[in-house]
Formats: structure tokens, sequence, C-alpha cells
């Protein structure tokens, strides 16, 4: 995923998404590699992930959530 992320970035990116996620782990990796370079979009489109939400959203470094 670092590899991704940096390549995108990169390029212009100036927002990411994480799509079908299932928990705050793997947002929080996500932000982490990302680190300020780009706005952070999280998609909740997973149940797994809709039933942590009260976790995902105390995480630092979002920029928008999108529930689906």
């Amino acid at each position: 995923m670092r590899d991704e992320i940096d390549r995108y970035i990169e390029i212009g990116a100036e927002v990411l998404m994480l799509p079908m996620f299932h928990a705050a782990e793997e947002a929080a990796d996500f932000i982490s590699y990302v680190n300020g370079r780009a706005e952070v979009s999280l998609l909740i489109e997973t149940a797994a992930a809709a039933v942590r939400i009260d976790d995902i959203v105390r995480l630092k470094g979002i920029d928008e959530i999108h529930i689906d």
C-alpha cells in the first residue's frame, strides 16, 4: 500500500480514499502512510467498518468520511 500511496502523491493526487476496509487499524495505517501529504477520505462500505465507526472517527488525520 505504501508504494501505491507514494506513487499517487508523486503524480499529484490531492485526496486519497481508502475503500473496503474493516478495522480502525487499517485506517490508521493508511493515514500514517499518507502522512499529511494529501487529504484522507475513508469509505465506510463494509459492515465490519460500520460497527467500528466510533473507533474510526476518533482517528486523527481524517478529512472526510463517506458512509455507503
